[in-house]
């Protein structure tokens, strides 16, 4: 049976690849990940530039359980690499739009392609807040955590602006720049490893903060609902009590 043409996407998703491609680039420090999340297995890398320099940076590759789910996640993370070529973020040399991370290329780890994403110390919003604040109702520590605030409100803003759902908006998905600033980090995510069995999603995935209609499930339907901008905008609501009134635990007020 003779192979479709590539769609528009596709052809748009492999002239991307080719630009982004920076495997050569990139050395992975240890086999082992020093972090797994809702999206699969997280490296710390060194991305070596074209001045001689080298940066920290972070490889990010999602493990399907079967050679059929590796097809349709790759597939998924070509779609999540046009969604994010949309932002103008891409590129570094580009102006980043705010409160969003940066996507700095593509690696490829067995032939599936790895998120190549700047490497964030700071990559929990709560605890970033209670390693800066004393006296929680001071109102010095009130102007920082809305700012903060405002930074995640206008990343999620600018996402939603270009059609991109989040889905899985949480305190360890908003990083903090060097300068202080919030970045939404792994949106779009979700939506590559959903429907498969096997995944870290499946453990991960903190019921507390989505949305209650995500839980509406069909009994004869073989997926869960789609994560939506509405959904987003409760987890934004459930993430913002926690930052004024929440616990470090990630207990909910």
């Amino acid at each position: 049976m003779p192979q479709r043409p590539p769609n528009d996407v596709e052809r748009q998703a492999m002239t991307l690849q080719q630009q982004l491609d920076i495997t050569n680039f990139v050395k992975v420090k240890s086999n082992r990940p020093f972090a797994n999340g809702s999206f699969g297995s997280v490296y710390h890398a060194v991305l070596h530039l074209h001045s001689g320099q080298t940066r920290n940076v972070v490889v990010k590759v999602s493990h399907p359980p079967t050679s059929q789910q590796k097809l349709k996640v790759k597939q998924r993370i070509e779609r999540e690499i046009v969604a994010w070529h949309k932002l103008g973020i891409q590129h570094p040399s580009r102006d980043r739009p705010p409160n969003v991370t940066e996507l700095l290329g593509i690696c490829y780890v067995s032939g599936i392609p790895g998120l190549v994403t700047p490497y964030y110390e700071h990559n929990d919003l709560l605890r970033y807040i209670e390693q800066r604040t004393s006296q929680p109702a001071s109102v010095h520590n009130n102007l920082f955590k809305l700012r903060l605030a405002q930074d995640v409100a206008c990343g999620l803003e600018h996402l939603h602006g270009n059609r991109i759902v989040h889905g899985d908006l949480k305190r360890d998905n908003v990083f903090i720049s060097d300068s202080g600033q919030a970045l939404i980090a792994d949106f779009g995510l979700s939506s590559i490893t959903k429907g498969f069995t096997g995944f870290t999603t499946v453990v991960q995935w903190n019921a507390r903060f989505h949305a209650p209609e995500l839980f509406q499930m069909d009994m004869n339907a073989y997926d869960m609902p789609r994560p939506t901008t509405q959904s987003d905008v409760f987890s934004l609501g459930l993430l913002l009590l926690q930052v004024f009134h929440g616990q470090l635990n990630g207990s909910i007020p």
